[in-house]
């Protein structure tokens, strides 16, 4: 019995990030760690995009939608690098790591003096789906179960 108590405290200690209690600041480091890593997937998809662009003939109608799509694709990412490092709290790191995302591009936004033209409210919406897909992103890098294998009978 105390053989499977110290298993059971050593796997909460490794899924927790060496705390049994799952404090605030650990939950926090791994989203922070799932926003710098959204940070680099978007840079690289925005050399990616521009690359694309370069090679149409009129690239100012692409560089919304490319940016909007690697906005995007990398809060998945994002979401799902937070959620990796504990297998749990999908919703927590996903929300803290789209927030993150979402206020970081609207520093950047306000600091380079560009505006993307939209409204007010379509503005919101947009940063609000970085928060979306952020905890999809980190759903889908929950944990999942194993599922039994059928043998095949001979």
């Amino acid at each position: 019995m105390e053989q499977r108590n110290k298993q059971t405290k050593a796997r909460r200690s490794h899924h927790t990030g060496g705390t049994s209690d799952g404090s605030f600041s650990v939950l926090l480091k791994e989203s922070a760690l799932g926003a710098a890593a959204a940070l680099g997937a978007a840079a690289a998809f925005l050399f990616l995009g521009a690359a694309i662009c370069c090679t149409v003939d009129d690239p100012n109608r692409l560089i919304t939608p490319v940016g909007l799509i690697a906005l995007y694709m990398s809060a998945l990412i994002g979401g799902w690098v937070a959620t990796k490092q504990s297998r749990s709290q999908a919703l927590f790191h996903g929300s803290i790591c789209g927030i993150l995302l979402a206020v970081f591009f609207w520093f950047l936004t306000i600091f380079l003096g560009e505006s993307e033209g939209f409204s007010l409210g379509i503005s919101l919406l947009l940063r609000g789906l970085t928060i979306a897909f952020s905890i999809l992103g980190a759903y889908l890098g929950m944990k999942k179960s194993a599922k039994p294998r059928h043998r095949r009978s001979s």
